[in-house]
C-alpha cells in the first residue's frame, strides 16, 4: 500500500510504502501524484519511506512496464 503523507516541504513529494505494493498503488497513487507535481515543468524531489513490514511488489500486468 502507498500513502501520501502531509506536511512535506515545498518541492518534495512524499510517499509511504507498507505491505505489498500493487499495480493499483502505481496507477491510483504514484502516477497521478507524479503527473500533478511535474506538470509545471519544475524539478521535484521524491521521498519514499518504506514503513513497517514491506512485502515487496507485484509484477506489472502484461503489456505494461
Amino acid at each position: 500500500m502507498i500513502t501520501v503523507p502531509s506536511g512535506m516541504p515545498e518541492g518534495v513529494l512524499g510517499f509511504e510504502a507498507s505491505g505489498k505494493l500493487t499495480a493499483d498503488d502505481d496507477s491510483q497513487v504514484l502516477e497521478p501524484a507524479l503527473a500533478a507535481a511535474s506538470g509545471d515543468g519544475h524539478k521535484i524531489r521524491v521521498l519514499l519511506d518504506v514503513a513497517g513490514e514491506f512485502g515487496g511488489m507485484e509484477p506489472a500486468p502484461p503489456g505494461r512496464t
